[in-house]
C-alpha cells in the first residue's frame, strides 16, 4: 500500500506530507479495547488517523492530527497486524479475546476509512492468522481462511485442516475457546461498481 500522511493542526498549520509504502497496517490492541467500533481508537480509526506531534507554532499548544491518504493503485489485499504491547499472558484471557474479536469489523468501505480513495471500495475479511502459547514455550500459529466457493471458514496448521463453519461468529467462538489471539487480518479489496440504470434508453446502433 502507498500511504501519504498529512499532519494538520486545528489552527491551520500543516507539516510537509510524508509518503511511504507498507505491507501491513498496525493496530494497538490496548487502544482498541478502550474504544467502541467507529469511535477514536477503534480498529478503523487507527488505520486512518493517529495523534501527531505538538503544533510547532509558538502561540499554539494543540496536538496535531495525522490523516492518512491511500494512494493509487489500490491493493488487492489489505493486511492489519495487531500489537499487544505489554499485555503479556493477559492477552490470552478469554474475556480479553472475546472483547478483541467483538471489535473486529469484518467489512468496511475503504473510501470511508482513508482519504484519497476516489470510489466506494469494499474490504471484506477473508483470512486471519492467530497465535497461541505453544506447548514448547514458543508461539504457535494457526490460519483461518474462507473458501469463496462454499463460504466455509477453515483453519490450517502445519499438518491438517478443519472446517469451522460459515459464520464469522463460529470462528471467534472457536478462537476464544482455544485461546487463540488474532495476529493478522486479511481483507480482500473490491471496487464497488455503480448500479446500472435499467431505465436508461439503449444507445442507437451506428449507421
Amino acid at each position: 500500500m502507498s500511504i501519504m500522511e498529512m499532519c494538520e493542526c486545528e489552527c491551520g498549520e500543516m507539516l510537509e506530507p510524508m509518503t511511504y509504502k507498507q505491507s501491513a497496517s498496525f493496530v494497538s490492541v490496548p487502544t482498541m479495547l478502550g474504544a467502541q467500533i467507529g469511535q477514536p481508537g477503534s480498529l478503523l480509526n487507527q488505520l486512518s488517523t493517529a495523534s501527531g506531534p505538538s503544533c510547532p507554532l509558538p502561540n499554539c499548544t494543540k496536538t496535531m492530527n495525522i490523516q492518512r491518504y491511500l494512494m493509487p493503485a489500490l491493493p488487492q489485499v489489505m493486511t492489519v497486524s495487531f500489537t499487544y504491547e505489554a499485555m503479556g499472558a493477559a492477552a490470552y484471557d478469554s474475556n480479553i479475546l472475546s472483547a478483541v474479536y467483538a471489535r473486529i469489523e469484518t467489512s468496511f468501505d475503504v473510501q470511508g476509512t482513508y482519504k484519497g480513495v476516489a470510489a466506494p471500495t469494499a474490504a471484506n475479511l477473508v483470512g486471519m492468522l492467530t497465535c497461541s502459547q505453544g506447548q514448547q514455550g514458543g508461539p504457535q500459529y494457526l490460519g483461518f481462511f474462507v473458501d469463496p466457493a462454499t463460504g466455509q471458514w477453515g483453519n490450517f496448521d502445519h499438518t491438517s485442516t478443519e472446517i469451522v463453519g460459515t459464520e464469522w461468529t463460529a470462528v471467534t467462538a472457536y478462537c476464544t475457546q482455544q485461546a487463540l489471539q488474532p495476529a493478522c487480518l486479511f481483507f480482500k479489496v473490491t471496487q464497488i461498481c455503480p448500479p446500472c440504470d435499467s431505465a436508461a434508453p439503449a444507445s442507437a446502433p451506428p449507421a
